[in-house]
């Protein structure tokens, strides 16, 4: 049997998933996309098991509400958050470039595909 997932295991699976989702969020979103995400961040730390955690994250959101108007302005906004969470932990910060975003939370490097990554999207 496996042991619960510790604080920090949650957090990293967290932030892999959140990065996760706005790698794959619209380049051109529709209304409905943008109310969807913006519900999504909103009620998210309502939900979320660690307490401390959730509020800290629900005054960020507050703070700095999601930037909508494309991939881009999303995962540069949740890349900075998350280097804000980072920096209260004493962790290092990523940087937030698209470059290094797509790297890392969508195409990934070559070994990481028995196939062609095209053929491995993960949503679209």
């Amino acid at each position: 049997m496996e042991c619960p997932l510790s604080k920090p295991e949650v957090g990293n699976g967290t932030w892999h998933l959140l990065h996760t989702i706005t790698a794959y969020y619209p380049d051109s979103p529709t209304d409905k996309d943008k109310s969807h995400y913006q519900e999504f961040f909103t009620t998210f730390p309502y939900v979320y098991p660690c307490r401390p955690c959730a509020h800290n994250f629900q005054k960020l959101v507050q703070e700095n509400p999601p930037i909508l108007d494309s991939r881009i302005t999303l995962s540069i906004w949740l890349c900075k958050m998350h280097n804000i969470v980072n920096k209260m932990l004493d962790k290092n910060e990523f940087k937030c470039t698209m470059k290094e975003l797509d790297m890392r939370w969508k195409r990934g490097p070559s070994e990481c595909y028995e196939t062609s990554p095209s053929e491995l999207d993960i949503v679209y």
